[in-house]
């Protein structure tokens, strides 16, 4: 069993796919899959995702009919079998220390949600800003209930138990058009340990 899943929904994304792929599969911290599900791409991304996991058995491809990025992160985290979870947009690229620095972070204080800073690109710009959360010690809402409002509420900046998924039934609502804000934000909630890598790993 690999200790992160790392959550992967595909929507014709394939002008990314490969580097963000790329990204992943060249992590520093090697035990991990790739649950990818392709949600009923029209583009290459299906065959790109084949090619991919041709040559790494860590990548898993569930290919179903399109049902929006909610019920694609739903079924990954009902087949993720890591003791961690990683949910990454197929158009995201990550710096290659990512899951081990957020790993080693989650492991050594005992963290439900471990979050770091993040850089935006904005495409039609070629501009990039890196994004600084707010520092802080390890902790929950209830010591700092701000938190709340200022980590980002995106999924993909974050490394989660996963257990506190499944344990409370979390999913994300597949009807509400910010459905990741809704699942995010209900996981800090039920988190009793939150903590932060002050870098920009993505």
């Amino acid at each position: 069993m690999a200790e992160i899943s790392v959550i992967l929904p595909v929507y014709n994304t394939s002008k990314y796919l490969h580097a963000c792929l790329s990204s992943l599969l060249n992590q520093t911290f090697h035990d991990f899959e790739i649950v990818a599900i392709n949600d009923g791409s029209t583009d290459d991304s299906l065959s790109i995702l084949q090619d991919f996991a041709n040559k790494d058995s860590r990548i898993r491809i569930i290919d179903q009919k399109n049902q929006g990025i909610g019920a694609a992160r739903n079924l990954g985290i009902q087949l993720a079998n890591g003791t961690y979870i990683a949910f990454i947009d197929s158009d995201d690229t990550l710096e290659l220390r990512m899951l081990e620095c957020l790993y080693k972070k989650a492991v050594e204080e005992s963290l439900d949600i471990v979050v770091c800073d993040y850089i935006e690109y904005e495409e039609t710009s070629k501009k990039e800003e890196q994004i600084a959360l707010p520092t802080f010690e390890t902790c929950s809402l209830l010591q700092m209930p701000q938190l709340l409002f200022e980590i980002n509420s995106s999924p993909w900046n974050k490394l989660y138990r996963t257990a506190l998924w499944k344990e409370h039934g979390i999913e994300f609502p597949v009807s509400l058009k910010y459905e990741d804000a809704y699942a995010v934000l209900l996981c800090l909630v039920k988190a009793k340990r939150i903590g932060k890598v002050n870098e920009p790993l993505m």
